[in-house]
Order: structure tokens, then sequence, then C-alpha cells
């Protein structure tokens, strides 16, 4: 299973995230030090950032969720049809 890990920033900046793997959500939440470290490490170089750039641009709340990539498809697709209905497109 995935799970998707986002950084939160106070100071306004775009969110940042990234997928990774574990064995089943309590198993994340055992370890979730672990694999919190780990995601923002992948994030931070990905992106040539540091931990001082993190602070600095205000990137403090982590937040995180099972990523389930059909239920994700589903929604956009039941979002999509209510805007075309209520616009009148089809």
């Amino acid at each position: 299973m995935q799970v998707q890990i986002t950084l939160i920033s106070e100071s306004g900046y775009k969110p940042l995230s990234t997928l990774i793997d574990c064995e089943s959500w309590e198993e994340y939440q055992a370890n979730k030090i672990a694999y919190q470290q780990k995601a923002v490490t992948y994030m931070l170089a990905k992106r040539h950032m540091t931990v001082r750039d993190l602070r600095k641009y205000g990137y403090t709340e982590i937040r995180a969720r099972v990523y389930d990539k059909e239920r994700i498809q589903a929604e956009n697709r039941a979002r999509y049809e209510k805007i075309k209905k209520e616009r009148g497109w089809t």
C-alpha cells in the first residue's frame, strides 16, 4: 500500500508531497517517525533543498493519508460529471 506524506507551509507556499510504500496503515502508525523522516529526506533530495529551507519557507505541519488511486480517480470522475451537469455541457 502507498501512503502520501504532505508537508504544509504556514507561510502560504504550496504543499510538498511524496508517496512511500508501507505494509499497512497499522505498520505506518507503529513506525510513523521513521516513515516521515524517509519521506522528508526523499522530498528534500528531489527538490535540492535542505532542512534550513523547510524552516525558511515555514513547512511545519506533516499530514499523511492512504493513497488509493482507484478511489481518487472515481472521485474525480464524479466531480467532473457534477460540473458538466451544473454547467449544462451534457
